[in-house]
């Protein structure tokens, strides 16, 4: 019967009725949610949770520091708050919709694009440590 079986199956395992005790045991482990891993997995994310806040408040602390002026210590870390901005644009769609309408196909682009021009951008920062 050993000379049959293929070579990742170490005939010491192989029960008198042909089985395969080792493979039948970790299919077994396998196909059962332990209560270990359900365990596991609500400490995981509590744990998640917990660095969560803690990210977050962290950052907070951190860009209140960079934006009152205070200084980096000297080391191998950087950091610095980038400046961007955005038109918000999320209404444009129906803006143009109503703009069809009322001036007539073809003129809801343009007139979109004339708003958002006059439009004062909202000005974001975003912390980068490298």
């Amino acid at each position: 019967m050993a000379n049959n079986l293929p070579a990742n199956i170490n005939p010491k395992y192989i029960t008198a009725d042909g089985k395969n005790f080792q493979t039948d045991a970790i299919k077994a482990d396998l196909e059962t949610v332990t209560q270990f891993d359900l365990a596991r997995y609500l400490k995981v994310k509590q744990e998640l949770k917990d660095l969560k806040g803690e990210y977050f408040d962290l950052q907070a602390q951190l860009v209140e520091q960079l934006e009152g002026g205070h200084h980096i210590e000297e080391g191998t870390r950087k950091a610095e708050l980038k400046p961007w901005e955005r038109v918000t644009v999320s209404w444009r769609s129906v803006a143009e919709r109503l703009a069809e309408k009322h001036y007539g196909s073809g003129k809801g682009k343009g007139y979109c694009n004339r708003i958002v021009k006059t439009s004062k951008p909202t000005q974001y920062s975003k912390l980068v440590v490298s």
